[in-house]
């Protein structure tokens, strides 16, 4: 967090000319305002009451006096380093609101920023190609599955026989022709496995 901190400085002249042959005395009312306060040199005020302050003035007989009043108010920016632009340090540059030095650091700080930036945006590519990849091969299995399902609980075992890679099933499949139903096939398994 980077904070300026400027004053604002005010002044105002109270003149009162004296056309009396005797001496008088003004009180001159200035208004108190929120956010600014009396400078460390200026008068202080004979009275304070809510929102004025009240000075008392001395004017001669057929003379001039003047009062001036002099205010400031303090204001205070805050910029986040995170937020900070090389523009913006170059505009401070030229105001004088910084040195150098502090541009020069705040300049490493912009250029760590963008190197920061650009390992997030490769992180997130990266992260959206792992996503793609997970995508294309998220339905593979679905597709070998319904294949499996469509050729039947005897297709399946031989899918399995021949994804596990064994060669040799030793499964024998014997085809007797049914002598009453004409063209009709049944296929006979034997194993030694255990189902």
């Amino acid at each position: 967090m980077l904070t300026q901190v400027s004053e604002l400085h005010e002044r105002t002249l109270y003149i009162a000319r004296n056309q009396d042959e005797g001496t008088r005395t003004l009180v001159i009312e200035h208004p108190a305002r929120m956010e600014w306060q009396l400078a460390k040199a200026a008068k202080e005020p004979d009275e304070k009451a809510p929102g004025v302050y009240r000075f008392r003035v001395e004017v001669p007989s057929k003379a001039t006096a003047s009062l001036p009043v002099e205010e400031v108010r303090t204001l205070a920016t805050s910029y986040e380093l995170s937020n900070l632009s090389e523009d913006q340090i170059g505009v401070f540059v030229k105001q004088g609101t910084i040195t150098g030095e502090m541009a020069e650091a705040l300049k490493k700080i912009t250029a760590q920023k963008a190197v920061v930036a650009k390992l997030e945006e490769e992180m997130e590519n990266r992260q959206k190609d792992i996503d793609r990849i997970v995508e294309d091969q998220g339905p593979a299995p679905r597709k070998h599955e319904s294949a499996a399902r469509q050729r039947g609980r005897e297709g399946a075992a031989a899918a399995l026989h021949q994804a596990t890679g064994r060669a040799g099933n030793p499964a024998r499949r014997v085809e007797e022709k049914d002598q009453g139903h004409g063209s009709a096939t049944r296929t006979k398994q034997t194993s030694s496995w255990k189902k």
